[in-house]
């Protein structure tokens, strides 16, 4: 959770112990900053009560998100297909925040779920709160339970959830790929008839596998590209911009896939996008392909063929973007692409 405003006398929350920690150094340091004749001062009377005043009020926060986590797990386990006598009633949560949705004429046990979804949401930004979800059993549940969810506005949720936690936390990823939530997300991702849900999928598999190998792998394997691909091609622009952003991640992020890619035929597909009238995600393509056939020869080969019209499609793409400070990056990418189709046996290695 984000730290409040407030008096600027008090303390204010420390939502992580690498939070605590920092605080603890500052108020050090500022007392080493005016040492006396004899060396650093101790620390004054009214210095060390405020860091006693901020390690309790910290503490103090971090029980609070415990017992609201275990509470908000409590409801989602007497949720539907869930044993309702084990939790007879836990009590209200707090209120959801100002950015929550609040859906109409949905059935009361519905409503419950989301709220406790919403909770977790606002408590779980803090890798220490995820790590502890997890301990609670939160992630399992989640993910098998509410990323299948019969409504939409309880799978968009969990999927997020996953997303949340998962961001920047090796061992909260590692625990949601043991528990199988990649296949489920995929599929989330490939074939739910919502648009949210979609993008949230695509959200969680990102916060999964870009900073993991084992993720990166585990998508290979689960056939992920295809789901990518199909993706760059929703209806919606969301999902099209996050496939687009989640693959040109990957790519840059090492060569261990691009053999596998180049057979799938991911090189004619990508231009295939190109030739459509720019859109945003385009940006993401371009840089996709770039890393691409710059770190593969076959498909740096098969991006010179003249069937594929590539040069055609990038000069004029250039024509189109040239002149935009919003396009720059994007015409970047479709002159690195061009001075690459222009140089038949000669491989240039893209250092980005």
């Amino acid at each position: 959770m984000a730290q409040g405003g407030g008096d600027p006398g008090r303390p204010s929350r420390i939502s992580d112990l690498p939070g605590l920690l920092r605080l603890a150094v500052e108020a050090g340091s500022e007392e080493d900053a005016a040492p006396g004749p004899q060396g650093p001062l101790p620390m004054s009377i009214e210095r060390r009560q405020w860091l006693q005043e901020a390690l309790s009020v910290s503490m103090s926060s971090a029980q609070d998100d415990v017992q609201l986590m275990k509470q908000a797990l409590d409801i989602l386990r007497a949720g539907p297909g869930g044993d309702s006598e084990a939790h007879p009633g836990p009590p209200p949560l707090p209120p959801p925040g100002p950015d929550a949705e609040a859906p109409e004429d949905l059935p009361e046990v519905t409503t419950r779920l989301i709220n406790a979804l919403d909770a977790l949401l606002d408590v779980t930004d803090s890798i220490d709160n995820a790590q502890d979800f997890c301990k609670l059993g939160g992630m399992a549940l989640v993910v098998q339970r509410y990323l299948d969810a019969d409504g939409a506005e309880l799978r968009w949720r969990a999927a997020e959830l996953v997303a949340t936690c998962a961001q920047n936390a090796p061992r909260v990823q590692e625990a949601a790929l043991e528990l199988g939530a990649l296949p489920r997300l995929l599929r989330r991702a490939d074939a739910d008839a919502d648009a949210r849900v979609r993008v949230k999928a695509l959200l969680a598999v990102s916060c999964l596998v870009r900073e993991l190998p084992l993720g990166r792998r585990a998508l290979a394997q689960g056939d992920g590209f295809s789901v990518l691909l199909r993706a760059m091609q929703d209806p919606g622009e969301r999902p099209r911009v996050k496939a687009a952003f989640l693959l040109h991640s990957l790519l840059m992020a090492g060569t261990e896939h691009h053999e596998e890619l180049c057979a799938m035929g991911m090189v004619q597909q990508l231009v295939a996008l190109l030739h459509a009238p720019h859109e945003p995600f385009h940006e993401h393509v371009l840089g996709a392909l770039c890393s691409l056939v710059s770190g593969h020869g076959a498909a740096l080969r098969e991006s010179r063929g003249a069937e594929l019209r590539l040069r055609e499609t990038l000069l004029e793409r250039i024509g189109l973007l040239e002149g935009s400070e919003q396009h720059l990056e994007a015409l970047e990418f479709c002159r690195t692409l061009l001075q690459l189709t222009e140089a038949p046996g000669e491989e240039v290695a893209m250092d980005r």
